[in-house]
């Protein structure tokens, strides 16, 4: 904790000579001076492009804020996935070496975003994604794993597009499974271990959540079987709904309430 502390001494500094506002810059992925500037209440904004230089030239910046007179504490968790274990399954924190997610697909295009399940090319920056997700508090992102092997058969997650997770809130529920490990249940246990823990109270180890929600494409039968198995129950339907792939069509909404 030296370094939050010199950073609060130094920001207090600051602001007492007038200083309007303290801002932070660090290369994108840089999470051990981000866990500095978010322990000491600087708010994330955004990601510049090529703002920072690095060894090799320059790099994407992660960008934050400090304003005088803000609590010099952290605004909003940094989210940890809790491990859930059963059934020979786990839920655990994603990986370096997790990469066998990135295994070629068959979703199709407009069940699912393109960026939500990666390729060999674009793991790293998948799992970056992720990760900066949870650190500012927005969701939590668990590879899907066989509790004997450890070897990771997908991905499951609960997370919001604005805010952070918040007790009493609402969040949505998402996952995916290689191609290889399906017609074993992992999907909808996975979603079903993911929903149990974000509804439960904060109290008892959960997220505290009052809802999650989902969205479907009406012909995706075997995510819908995996919800229905989730506990969850339809609350709508579109007809023409804006589908991932930028096309439209129908779609069911979900819910599981506390």
């Amino acid at each position: 904790g030296v370094m939050s502390a010199a950073l609060r001494i130094a920001a207090q500094w600051a602001f007492a000579h007038r200083a309007p506002s303290l801002y932070w810059l660090a290369a994108r992925g840089n999470f051990a001076s981000w866990r500095v500037a978010h322990a000491c209440g600087f708010t994330h904004h955004c990601t510049l492009p090529q703002r920072v230089p690095v060894r090799d030239g320059t790099a994407d910046a992660w960008v934050a804020s400090l304003l005088p007179g803000q609590p010099m504490t952290a605004r909003q968790p940094w989210v940890v996935p809790p491990v859930v274990e059963a059934d020979g399954l786990r839920l655990r924190p994603l990986r370096d070496d997790d990469t066998a997610i990135a295994e070629p697909h068959d979703h199709p295009p407009h069940h699912l975003p393109a960026r939500a399940v990666p390729t060999p090319e674009t793991f790293d920056d998948w799992l970056l994604r992720r990760r900066e997700s949870m650190s500012i508090g927005r969701g939590s992102n668990w590879c899907i794993a066989d509790a004997d092997s450890d070897e990771p058969l997908g991905e499951a997650l609960v997370f919001v597009r604005d805010g952070g997770l918040a007790e009493g809130g609402t969040a949505e529920l998402g996952y995916s499974v290689r191609p290889s490990a399906r017609g074993r249940g992992v999907a909808a246990w996975a979603a079903r271990a993911a929903a149990d823990l974000a509804l439960r109270p904060v109290g008892e180890g959960g997220f505290g959540l009052r809802r999650l929600v989902a969205e479907t494409a009406a012909d995706n039968a075997a995510s819908n079987r995996v919800l229905e198995r989730a506990g969850f129950t339809p609350w709508g339907r579109e007809e023409a709904a804006d589908a991932p792939d930028g096309s439209v069509g129908p779609a069911i909404h979900w819910e599981r309430l506390a």
